[in-house]
C-alpha cells in the first residue's frame, strides 16, 4: 500500500473521469462545489456508472442523480489504477431511493471530512466484480467481461492476489439514513473514523481469500 501512495499521491489525482466503457456512458457536470452525475446505462432496476478515476475533494459533493422511479440499485465502478480518495460528500437524489454500490479494486479512502448523503443503503468494496442472480457480472478489473444485468446483486468476486483496503478516517462518521445499511467489504478494513446506521445494519468484511462473498447472506440490506 505504501508503494501505491508513493507513486500516486492524492494531490496529483484528478476528480471524476468517465471511462466510456458502457453502452450509455456517465455524464459529469460541475457547478462550483457540486458535481452532478447523470447518464449511465439502465438495465431494469439497475443503473450502472463507470469511471477511470473517482475522487471527491474537500468541500465538494458528488451527486448521483436517478431520473427513474424504477431504479433500486446504482452501481459505480472505478476501472483505473488509483485508489478513490473521498474528502467530500457522496450523495444520491432523484425519483427513487436506490442503494449505492462503490466498487474500486485498487482501494477506497474516506478522509476526515468525508460524509454520505444517500437515500438508500451504501456499499463500498475493493472486490474485482459484482455478480448478479441471472449470471450477469459488473467487473472493474476487466470491464470488457461485464454482462450488465436487470437482477439484484448476488455476490462480490475477489480475484486479486493482493487485496486492497478500505480506510475510514471520517471525523463526521459515515452515516446512512434509518433504516438503511452500511457495508464495507475489502482486503482490510481500517476504521479510524465512525460508522452510523440508525435502526439499520453495519456489515464489515475483511476478505483475504480468492473467491466470492455472497451478498444474499447480508440480511437486511
Amino acid at each position: 500500500m505504501a508503494n501505491e501512495y508513493a507513486t500516486n499521491p492524492p494531490s496529483t489525482r484528478q476528480g471524476i473521469i468517465p471511462d466510456e466503457t458502457l453502452p450509455t456512458n456517465s455524464v459529469v457536470n460541475s457547478e462550483a462545489s457540486s458535481i452532478i452525475v447523470t447518464g449511465g446505462t439502465v438495465e431494469g432496476i439497475n443503473l450502472f456508472h463507470s469511471f477511470e478515476q473517482l475522487n471527491v475533494s474537500e468541500g465538494q459533493t458528488v451527486n448521483f442523480v436517478n431520473l427513474s422511479g424504477n431504479i433500486r440499485n446504482i452501481f459505480v465502478r472505478v476501472t483505473g489504477s488509483n485508489r478513490s480518495e473521498i474528502s467530500g460528500t457522496i450523495a444520491t437524489s432523484g425519483e427513487s431511493q436506490p442503494d449505492l454500490f462503490l466498487l474500486n479494486p485498487i482501494g477506497v479512502t474516506f478522509e476526515p471530512d468525508a460524509s454520505l448523503d444517500t437515500d438508500g443503503s451504501f456499499v463500498t468494496t475493493t472486490a474485482d466484480a459484482i455478480q448478479f442472480l441471472d449470471q450477469g457480472i459488473f467487473s472493474a478489473s476487466d470491464p470488457n467481461a461485464s454482462k450488465l444485468s436487470r437482477a439484484n446483486p448476488s455476490a462480490f468476486t475477489f480475484k486479486q492476489v493482493l487485496f486492497q483496503s478500505i480506510t475510514n478516517r471520517s471525523r463526521k462518521g459515515l452515516r446512512v439514513r434509518p433504516p438503511q445499511s452500511l457495508v464495507l467489504l475489502g482486503g482490510n478494513i481500517d476504521l479510524e473514523g465512525q460508522l452510523w446506521s440508525p435502526d439499520g445494519r453495519i456489515e464489515l468484511g475483511d476478505w483475504l481469500n480468492l473467491g466470492q462473498w455472497n451478498w444474499t447472506s447480508m440480511v437486511g440490506v
